[in-house]
């Protein structure tokens, strides 16, 4: 994903907690130190795993911190959205675009 983004000119950002901020300059991502820094920009792209500390984690409060015009990809599992937080975010802002790759379990609200 990050060699696609660099392809289009797009500055890339990238946080992991497992992973040295030279590991991540050396990919060619800038490294961020919380998962919020994340959402301060235009395109967000996960890939996550399922866990404890995961699940639910893509909440209201992130969602709405991203600018206007946004988009959120998940290639990740889609148990780490907290999805009713997501109905209300495209709800409240037509702007928002999420994109994922298995659909929603309320994907008709």
């Amino acid at each position: 994903v990050q060699k696609l983004a660099k392809g289009f000119g797009m500055q890339t950002f990238a946080y992991d907690p497992f992973l040295s901020d030279s590991k991540i300059a050396e990919a060619g991502s800038t490294p961020v130190h919380f998962v919020a820094e994340l959402f301060k920009h235009q395109y967000v792209s996960l890939h996550v795993p399922l866990t404890a500390q995961t699940k639910e984690s893509i909440n209201k409060a992130l969602l709405m911190a991203m600018p206007r015009g946004a988009a959120l990809i998940n290639t990740a599992r889609a148990e780490v959205i907290h999805e009713d937080d997501m109905l209300e975010v495209l709800k409240a802002r037509p702007d928002f675009c999420y994109l994922c790759d298995v659909a929603p379990k309320k994907a008709k609200e």
